[in-house]
């Protein structure tokens, strides 16, 4: 049984996999415990049965299955990886591109008042992105122009 649950664990787990597997897990240890209870509270009803003894080994089962998934869910969270944080160059990036895209929108509308006034923040936020994609973009630049 132990072994079982070593090679499910393993063949279930990998960085990509990982977040399923343990979402899997999560749900296969809650149906096992609602097992464990219902079994539980079915041989305490049946007193005196043969129904007792079958009920009493489905609750054994339930027990186990609910053991093997917390082996399977903790090996996945051992192979889980945390997402990769954003670089300062990429968060400022996207910055830029936000306000490159407001911008645009600003120009296009013909509000060019707001142009004016995001283009500084945009060159503050990537020096370089500033030149070669905000002051590229036709519609800015008749804005700008129109200084």
């Amino acid at each position: 049984m132990r072994c079982l649950a070593i090679i499910l664990a393993l063949a279930a787990c990998g960085p990509q996999k990982s977040p399923r597997t343990m979402h899997y897990a999560e749900l296969t240890i809650g149906a096992s415990l609602i097992g464990v209870l219902a079994t539980s509270l079915g041989a305490a009803a049946t007193a005196g049965t043969g129904a007792k003894d079958v009920l009493i080994g489905a609750d054994i089962g339930f027990g186990c299955a609910a053991g093997v998934a917390l082996g399977v869910y903790l090996v996945a969270d051992v192979y889980d990886e945390e997402p990769k944080a954003q670089s300062a160059q990429s968060q400022a990036d996207e910055a830029a591109w936000d306000l490159t895209k407001r911008a645009r929108e600003a120009a296009r509308t013909g509000d060019c008042a707001r142009v004016k006034k995001i283009e500084p923040a945009v060159k503050d936020k990537d020096p370089s992105f500033h030149d070669v994609v905000f002051m590229r973009d036709a519609a800015i630049q008749r804005c700008l122009q129109a200084r």
